[in-house]
């Protein structure tokens, strides 16, 4: 499962995170509007499915 966070930078703007299950970092960025970061967010976690992303866990499952 991947989860998507967005971080209130204060005057600095808003940052980004995509990260797996376990809370590992698989993408992250900085936008100045938080409709930006969302959006950035969002296409970087429609591009880590887009290329068959998976967790460990799930090919460890698989492959049992």
């Amino acid at each position: 499962m991947l989860e998507l966070k967005l971080i209130d930078r204060g005057r600095k703007g808003w940052a980004w995170e995509v990260q797996d299950h376990t809370g590992a970092v698989l993408g992250r960025g900085r936008e100045k509007t938080r409709l930006a970061a969302r959006y950035q967010a969002e296409r970087a976690l429609f591009q880590l499915l887009a290329v068959g992303w998976k967790s460990d866990e799930f090919r460890r499952a698989r492959n049992e």
